[in-house]
């Protein structure tokens, strides 16, 4: 059930447009960064 909606991984987006996928994992990539960024500032 986990990642099913957003097609994340395998399937490479089925229910999901590419863009917004790619837009999802744009986003969660770059708060990862940020999250990384304050914890080891």
């Amino acid at each position: 059930m986990v990642g099913d909606s957003r097609g994340r991984g395998v399937g490479g987006g089925r229910g999901v447009d590419p863009a917004k996928a790619a837009l999802i994992s744009g986003f969660a990539l770059v708060a990862a960064l940020s999250i990384l960024v304050l914890i080891l500032r």
